[in-house]
């Protein structure tokens, strides 16, 4: 358009996001508990609340107050950055995989799978918290609804086999690459996808977020020299490592 860049990210891409921001979550909310009030409530805390007494502590892994690390998201969304994305697709994202799971249909399925595969492109972090808090999810559900059958109690012996995996390992050194639960979440996945007779979900979500998010997985694969020096300075920041505390 001829239009400096921060123009436009000051006049048009910023207050989009603040609107797909409040937009997304309440309709995201809403479809979830059935209820708008309790929607509209939600989406106001979601967006206004945060820079509580509660964190006004530092935070262990960089020595900074809470306050500046977990920012309330109408305060980082005006930016229009990457994370301002991450914030507007992480609670739609949460939703859709909640509403896919309980009630399968194919195209919420891929619709969550293309969600997450956003975020891959354009926030890493925020994807990772989508993809823990997935994980979870998937865990509980299945934790609490399957039979107590022998394939019950095999899965519950491998994911106890990989929590004490990581214990040890964060036990017995300083401090682990963030690598390593990032590899155990995934095997704990694995190990759930079996059990759980939704397991279309599985295939239809996260194999479209995989399709999705494999040009992004090959650029990272070229550059794994690069990434590597990268993430042992962050290592010696203690930013992207995982120590016992």
């Amino acid at each position: 358009l001829g239009v400096p860049a921060m123009t436009v990210q000051a006049v048009l891409f910023g207050p989009l996001l603040g609107f797909s921001f409040l937009l997304f979550n309440y309709l995201s909310i809403a479809a979830v508990v059935s209820d708008r009030r309790v929607a509209l409530v939600a989406t106001l805390l979601i967006s206004l609340g945060g820079n509580s007494s509660f964190l006004d502590r530092p935070d262990p892994a960089s020595c900074l107050p809470l306050n500046s690390v977990l920012h309330v998201p109408f305060h980082v969304i005006s930016l229009a950055t990457a994370q301002s994305l991450g914030w507007v697709l992480l609670v739609p994202c949460l939703s859709l995989t909640f509403l896919t799971h309980r009630h399968f249909s194919r195209a919420r399925a891929v619709g969550a799978g293309v969600l997450l595969a956003a975020l891959f492109h354009s926030h890493t972090l925020t994807f990772l918290n989508v993809a823990a808090a997935q994980l979870f999810y998937l865990v509980l559900v299945n934790a609490l609804d399957r039979p107590r059958d022998r394939r019950f109690r095999a899965w519950l012996g491998a994911l106890a086999l990989l929590a004490a995996a990581f214990v040890a390992l964060v036990a017995n050194r300083p401090s682990v690459s963030f690598a390593i639960p990032v590899a155990l979440g995934g095997l704990a996945l694995a190990a759930t996808f079996p059990v759980d007779p939704n397991s279309r979900f599985y295939v239809w979500s996260y194999g479209a977020a995989g399709l999705l998010a494999l040009p992004y997985v090959l650029l990272l694969a070229r550059h794994a020299a690069a990434l590597a020096a990268l993430q042992r300075g962050w290592d010696g920041v203690q930013m992207m490592t995982v120590g016992l505390s």
